[in-house]
């Protein structure tokens, strides 16, 4: 992954945060981290992109993971 589709998706993790604002209280945007792991599934190939505060005394992840597929 090229840096530039890094950051973008950073900020499209970044967007999430501020949507769900009334849900999670994150206050430091930047200090969110990035998981992306990549599945293999019957539609082709699925990301999981998952938003994480680092600075959570526990792991937890703010919202629900969501899948994008290729459908080939």
């Amino acid at each position: 992954m090229s840096p530039g589709n890094l950051r973008r998706e950073i900020l499209i993790c970044e967007e999430v945060f501020r949507n769900n604002s009334s849900e999670i209280m994150i206050n430091r945007f930047l200090s969110v981290t990035i998981l992306l792991i990549k599945l293999i599934c019957f539609c082709g190939v699925c990301i999981t992109l998952i938003c994480v505060d680092p600075e959570a005394s526990e792991l937890i992840f703010h919202f629900k993971s969501f899948t994008i597929c290729n459908i080939l």
